[in-house]
C-alpha cells in the first residue's frame, strides 16, 4: 500500500491548489524515510518547476531533521561534558548531505571491513599495535583503495561517509574518520590529531602518526614539526594533541559549509552554517 500511497502523492505534486500542496507534504513526511529514493528521482528527472520545488521542499524537511537530531546529540554531550559517539554523529551528518543513502550500509560496511582486518592480523607474528595497524591498512588501502580527493578536493561528497565510501575518495578528515571507525572496531587504540591544514591519526602505543589522505603513510613527530613549519606557522606542541570526537564533527562541518559554498549550494551552506553556530554556543547560551 505505501507504494500505490506515495505514487498517488509524487503525481500530486503539480496540483496547483495550495491546499492539497500542503496535504501531499505532509502525507510524504509521514511516511518515512523510505520516500526520499523516489523524491530525489523527482527532483532529478522532472521538469515541473512546482512539482520540483515541493519535492525539493519535502526532501529538505527530512534533511534538517537529521541536522538538528545531531545538533542536540552534540548539545546534550556538551551539558554532560562527554564526548559523542563519531558515527552516530556523522551518520546524522550523512542524513543531510546525502538523504537518499542507506545510512544503515555504513556500519554494516565497516563490520565487514574489521572481520577481514581481524582475519589478517590474527596470521601475523608478533601479535602488537604495529602488526594489527598493518593489517589495517593492507585492507584499508591495498585492497579497499582508499585514497586521498586530489583533483576533487572541495567536492561535498567528500565529507559525507556514504559517499567517501562508495567512491573509496575523501579529504583528509573524511578519511581519517573511516581508519577511526575501522580502529575503533578491530580494538586499536588511534586518535584524531588536526594539524593546522591537515588532518592525521595518532597511533600512541607506536607513537606513529599516519596521513590517511597519502595511503595511510607514517609520519613521525619531526615529519609533523616540520609539515606545520613549511605550512608558515611557528610549530607548538599542542598542535599534535589528540583531539576529541566533537572537534571532529565541527571541522567537517565547517569543511562542508565551504565546499557547499563553493559549489554555489548557498541553502546547504547557510543551514550547516547556522547547525555550526547552534553548536558552537555554550550550553547556558543554547538554554
Amino acid at each position: 500500500m505505501i507504494d500505490l500511497d506515495l505514487d498517488a502523492c509524487l503525481r500530486l505534486l503539480d496540483d496547483p491548489d495550495e491546499t492539497v500542496g500542503e496535504a501531499v507534504r505532509q502525507k510524504l513526511h509521514d511516511m518515512g524515510r523510505e520516500v526520499l529514493p523516489s523524491l530525489r528521482a523527482t527532483v532529478e528527472s522532472t521538469e515541473n518547476e512546482l512539482v520540483h520545488q515541493r519535492a525539493v521542499d519535502v526532501e529538505r524537511e527530512f534533511r534538517i531533521d537529521d541536522l538538528t537530531s545531531l545538533i542536540l546529540l552534540v548539545l546534550a554531550h556538551k551539558r554532560t561534558e562527554t564526548d559523542i559517539d563519531l558515527q552516530e554523529a556523522l551518520v546524522l551528518l550523512n542524513g543531510f548531505g546525502r538523504p537518499e543513502d542507506d545510512r544503515t550500509a555504513i556500519a554494516d560496511y565497516l563490520d565487514a571491513l574489521a572481520l577481514r582486518v581481524h582475519e589478517k592480523f590474527i596470521a601475523m607474528h608478533p601479535a602488537n599495535d604495529l602488526t594489527q595497524l598493518m593489517a589495517l591498512h593492507t585492507v584499508l588501502y591495498d585492497e579497499e583503495g582508499f585514497h586521498g580527493a586530489v583533483e576533487e578536493y572541495y567536492d561535498t561528497k567528500n565529507g559525507y561517509l556514504s559517499s567517501v565510501i562508495a567512491r573509496r575518495t575523501g579529504v583528509p578528515v573524511s578519511l581519517a574518520v573511516i581508519e577511526l571507525l575501522l580502529a575503533e572496531r578491530t580494538g586499536l587504540d588511534i586518535r584524531g590529531v588536526a594539524l593546522p591544514y591537515h588532518f592525521v591519526v595518532y597511533v600512541p602505543e607506536v607513537d606513529i602518526y599516519v596521513d590517511a589522505f597519502h595511503g595511510g603513510t607514517f609520519l613521525s613527530r619531526e615529519d609533523c614539526r616540520t609539515f606545520i613549519q613549511r605550512s608558515g606557522l611557528t610549530f607548538d606542541e599542542n598542535m599534535l594533541r589528540p583531539v576529541k570526537n566533537l572537534d571532529i564533527v565541527v571541522r567537517i562541518l565547517r569543511n562542508l559549509s565551504f565546499a557547499h559554498a563553493r559549489a554555489g549550494e548557498i541553502w546547504e551552506a547557510e543551514t550547516l552554517r547556522r547547525a555550526l553556530y547552534g553548536i558552537e554556543q555554550k550550553p547556558s547560551e543554547t538554554e
